[in-house]
């Protein structure tokens, strides 16, 4: 909650978040680089925030 009144606070609406989840550990590689791969995996296997809306393109 506090990230996202962070954010709000400080940037313009359309840079807002969507949401925030909150994890152990952020897999990193032996040389300390985020691992993007294992942090997309575990995204997929988050159950969404249901107040938040997925954007639809008008077209």
């Amino acid at each position: 909650e506090a990230v996202k009144k962070f954010v709000m606070d400080n940037k313009v609406k359309y840079k807002w978040l969507a949401g925030v989840q909150i994890i152990e550990t952020i897999p990193k590689t032996a040389s300390g680089k985020i691992l993007r791969r294992d942090l997309r995996t575990l995204a997929k296997g988050m159950k969404p925030d249901p107040k938040v809306r997925e954007a639809v393109s008008k077209l």
